[in-house]
């Protein structure tokens, strides 16, 4: 037998609807591990709630108090781990809502424990529980095993070491919240560069990573990879700070810019391979057929004849042909 703890959100005085789902969710678990119910209910003047919780049966334990008035995860964590201790609950859930998603992972922590988030459902046979979660945007659900000093569960993992993920800044910091809702346990660091106006280069202005960057696979964030230069240095920066294996997301790349990374950067034992997931040639082909038939076309409303040694141009007032 297994106990279920779910942690009830209020404001102002009145349930949250998603405590309601939470408790459902609580309710088909319990029924599952052959467990009873627990429901905590944290915050100042809270008290009038517990017989509305109590109807869903569970048993309600109220935590009362002046400093529990706002939903301050540093505040409430602590609380929710003694309550899940007092009970024996095996598993420790909440709403999917911003209070979730801060408290839990901190009651985790101090709990020693794993964590399954955006749970849509349970699976497995009997009291075997296990849980069904999305990953990748939503369009896969995977499930792996994991073991915990209070439960086994089953949750999505990337396989490998270690982890850092490294913006650029400032575009990179648009893409820090997506990876890291998957790579949850992943550290961060920060990678600076501005474009000198004169020389076009790109200048570092500021740096701070992980101390054990050596020992991590680093994922570089940056939305847009252009001419490659930023992405360059970065990945040299990277290098000379002794990472040993270097990966990018990006969001879109100019052929120009994948050009420049597969010239430069793969140069040398430490620089990292670079993995191109979806490159479009046909769509590049078009774009040069349909520049150089505009070309043809400007140069023929110009009464113009372009010809010569090399490639072509339309050189207005000019002509040229083969000797």
């Amino acid at each position: 037998m297994s106990n279920v703890l779910i942690v009830a959100e209020q404001h102002g005085g009145a349930l949250r609807k998603a405590t309601l789902h939470a408790l459902a969710a609580g309710r088909a678990l319990a029924a599952r591990t052959g467990g009873k119910l627990h429901v905590a209910l944290l915050g100042a003047g809270v008290k009038a709630l517990g017989p509305e919780l109590a109807k869903h049966g569970a048993e309600v334990h109220v935590a009362d108090a002046p400093v529990l008035d706002h939903a301050l995860a540093e505040a409430h964590a602590p609380v929710v781990v003694a309550l899940a201790k007092a009970t024996g609950a095996a598993y420790v859930g909440a709403a999917a809502t911003a209070y979730g998603k801060d408290l839990l992972p901190r009651a985790a922590a101090l709990l020693d424990a794993g964590m399954a988030t955006e749970v849509l459902g349970f699976g497995g046979a009997g009291p075997a529980v296990t849980f069904r979660r999305p990953m990748w945007a939503g369009n896969v659900l995977a499930e792996v095993e994991i073991s915990t000093p209070l439960e086994r569960m089953t949750v999505p993992r990337i396989s490998g070491k270690k982890v850092a993920v490294v913006p650029i800044l400032r575009a990179g910091i648009g893409m820090l919240d997506g990876v890291l809702s998957l790579l949850t346990a992943a550290r961060v660091g920060f990678i600076g560069l501005y474009r000198n106006e004169e020389t076009l280069q790109p200048v570092e202005y500021y740096v701070k990573l992980p101390a054990d960057v050596a020992e991590r696979d680093v994922i570089l964030l940056d939305p847009m990879l252009a001419t490659g230069n930023s992405t360059a240095a970065a990945v040299d920066i990277l290098n000379r700070a002794g990472a040993q294996s270097v990966r990018m997301i990006a969001i879109i790349a100019a052929p120009e810019g994948l050009e420049r990374l597969r010239r430069e950067v793969e140069v040398g034992e430490r620089s990292p391979r670079l993995g191109v997931g979806r490159e479009d040639e046909d769509r590049e082909r078009e774009r040069r057929e349909r520049e150089g038939d505009e070309q043809a076309r400007r140069c023929h409303r110009a009464r113009i004849v372009v010809s010569g040694m090399g490639r072509s141009q339309c050189d207005v007032g000019v002509e040229r042909r083969p000797r």
